[in-house]
């Protein structure tokens, strides 16, 4: 602290009245500081012991003062106070010390000190930094005291109100040396599971050996702390971190960390297993892989669920015979112990084979003059589209003739029925027949030698031309082949003869009995 003495200076007067020991003005330079010095002390019960009044370096000029010093005399109490060194001049001209009670409702127990006092001597005063007043008080009670400024006036050299930016309060703390720290206890560490969301409660609690606890605080973490537990709601999935914080009367601290874990439930899964498309010879049991999962691990049953087609389901597995074609449809249900349920389902196709289909054209009735192939058009068929071409083979069993998968083809051999059996059998072998009639009759009239239309004499007398004389042939031969013997000869015209004459059999008529 350095006292100087200068011939003229001015300032800007400004007086703050404070009430939270927080100044807040521009001083003369807009830097200058007043502050308790140290800033915080620890003593014991009854000790004796020393606070100062102090500058920063910033306060220049400066000659007298007036302050007003609030603490908690529960807890220490002013008994003295004197001006620095650097100070002259009688005391009486320095302090004054009003022992007496402000009203503060609030707080009870706070006395405010008032200290006024001057640098004697004309135009002199110091400069910061230093110590202004020493003021000396005694520990009375175990407990924390701020030392907060409630009133500050500065002046300078030439009397004109100093201006300070703020003035910084100071704290006491008096403890015994046996204190031992208090005790957080943020409850221990857990892993919880919940079906949804709800508060959880965690036994916690702070405690001092001395019964001195002065606060227990949750720092961190999201959640409330009610004295005795902590309380939180998870919002899902995730581990949640608490802190709680113990303080007891000299300020001694102790943390305590707790983590919950905490695990929210998530649905079940059920799989009735992928759609799909069979088919069958005959109807047999069909197995599809299916099953439940659980993310948490805690299913609680996985079943066949009402709506479904008969089956059963044996935990890894749907069985089923179907009945015949059509579509089976398979819900399989997953619930757990949260009764989350999921619900998967499966639809299976299912076609039965069906026989094939022979088809070895219509019965039919044709007419030949001359024997010629005969072509009918046939075939076999399979109704299953799955697989598709599921015929296996079409052949002709009966007849005499040929099957080129499209027609059957024969040539006859005369006037008479022919009968012919296709047979279809598909992939899984079941088969069918089918059969058609085929009538083949002459295009001619059979007797009428001559061609006229008729049956009488003169054909009788055109055949013996025919044979003896060399007269023209029947046209076709066939017609004067009476007797069906295959040739036309003189039998033919007696066959004739006896039937225009004597009521024989009707030319051919051992052809068609």
């Amino acid at each position: 602290m350095r006292i100087k003495q200068t011939a003229l200076m001015w300032f800007v007067a400004i007086v703050v009245l404070v009430g939270g020991g927080s100044l807040q003005a521009e001083s003369f330079n807009g830097t200058g500081v007043v502050f308790i010095d140290p800033a915080t002390k620890q003593v014991q019960l009854d000790e004796t012991f020393d606070l100062y009044i102090a500058i920063d370096e910033n306060v220049k000029y400066f000659k007298t003062f007036e302050y007003d010093i609030e603490v908690d005399t529960n807890v220490i109490q002013m008994i003295a106070a004197a001006r620095e060194p650097f100070f002259s001049g009688p005391d009486i001209n320095f302090f004054t010390w009003k022992d007496t009670v402000k009203t503060f409702p609030q707080i009870g127990s706070r006395y405010v000190y008032e200290m006024l006092g001057s640098i004697f001597g004309y135009e002199i005063y110091v400069d910061g930094p230093g110590q202004v007043v020493k003021m000396t008080f005694k520990a009375v009670g175990n407990g924390v005291s701020d030392v907060i400024f409630r009133y500050i006036y500065m002046s300078n050299w030439h009397d004109s109100t100093m201006s300070i930016q703020d003035s910084l309060s100071g704290l006491v703390v008096v403890c015994p040396l046996t204190n031992q720290p208090p005790v957080a206890n943020a409850g221990r560490d857990s892993t919880l599971y919940q079906c949804t969301p709800a508060a959880i409660s965690i036994t916690a609690g702070c405690t001092d050996p001395d019964g001195n606890l002065s606060t227990c605080l949750l720092t961190s973490g999201t959640g409330i702390y009610d004295g005795s537990h902590i309380t939180f709601t998870p919002t899902g999935s995730g581990t949640y971190t608490f802190i709680l914080k113990a303080t007891d009367s000299c300020l001694v601290t102790d943390y305590d960390t707790s983590v919950v874990n905490v695990t929210a439930n998530q649905a079940p899964v059920a799989n009735a297993g992928r759609d799909s498309t069979l088919f069958q010879c005959t109807p047999a049991a069909i197995s599809i892989a299916a099953g439940c999962t659980d993310p948490n691990g805690n299913l609680s049953t996985c079943v066949l669920a009402p709506g479904s087609s008969t089956g059963t389901y044996n935990g890894s597995n749907i069985t089923f015979t179907p009945t015949g074609s059509g579509t089976y449809t398979f819900i399989l249900k997953a619930t757990d112990v949260c009764e989350v349920i999921d619900y998967d389902t499966s639809v299976v196709n299912v076609t039965v084979n069906q026989p094939p289909v022979a088809n070895a054209g219509r019965d039919s009735t044709l007419s030949q003059t001359t024997p010629a192939p005969i072509s009918i058009v046939a075939g076999c068929a399979d109704l299953d589209v799955n697989p598709a071409g599921s015929l296996s083979t079409c052949l002709l069993t009966s007849g005499t003739g040929t099957y080129n998968g499209s027609n059957i083809t024969f040539t006859p051999t005369g006037i008479g029925t022919y009968t012919f059996i296709l047979k279809a059998t598909d992939l899984c072998g079941l088969t069918d027949f089918d059969t058609s009639v085929v009538n083949v009759m002459s295009s001619y009239h059979c007797g009428d030698a001559n061609g006229d239309g008729g049956v009488d004499i003169s054909d009788v007398v055109y055949l013996i031309a025919y044979i003896f004389s060399g007269g023209a042939a029947p046209d076709p031969l066939l017609a004067g082949d009476a007797n069906c013997d295959g040739g036309v000869d003189i039998s033919d015209a007696v066959y004739l003869i006896s039937f225009i004459f004597s009521g024989g059999s009707a030319p051919c008529g051992p052809c068609n009995p």
